[in-house]
């Protein structure tokens, strides 16, 4: 699978053409991660947001203790994570590590801004798919805290 095919895949990226698909690939780089090693952690400031092209990463929360870690979402090949780095200088509200070796296709906010500059159309076709991302889950969170309230 190509490059553009696997960023097809992946929600954010889903409607760019192929030419704005290769600014994003040519754009962007690739780094190997091992086994158990860490992507980042929670409460560093963010400045990258990343495509799994091989093997599988855990986003973790801390509980009470900082040594207690809850799994909240396991990350396949070609879907993103971390891309509120893309538009916000927010510290990352989790942890991400790989969980057995992993490719991971970075795109920094520096380089994502400079894209948007460059071709305001896939600037705006990306916000408008974050933004259907974060509306999403401020739905699906706004739901669990009514269950949880209810009981």
């Amino acid at each position: 699978m190509s490059d553009i095919d696997l960023l097809k895949k992946a929600s954010i990226f889903a409607k760019l053409t192929d030419d704005q698909l290769k600014k994003i690939v040519s754009s962007g780089e690739q780094k190997k991660i091992g086994d158990g090693d860490l992507v980042f952690k929670e409460g560093d400031s963010g400045h990258e947001a990343y495509v799994v092209v091989e093997g599988r990463v855990q986003i973790t929360m801390e509980m009470d203790r900082p040594t207690e870690q809850a799994p909240v979402h396991t990350v396949a090949q070609g879907r993103l994570f971390g891309e509120f780095a893309l538009v916000s200088d927010h510290e990352r509200s989790a942890s991400a590590r790989a969980v057995k070796d992993t490719v991971l296709f970075t795109l920094s906010r520096e380089t994502f801004d400079r894209l948007c500059e460059e071709d305001p159309r896939l600037g705006y076709l990306v916000l408008y798919e974050l933004s259907q991302i974060l509306v999403g889950r401020l739905v699906k969170t706004t739901r669990e805290l009514r269950a949880s309230l209810m009981f």
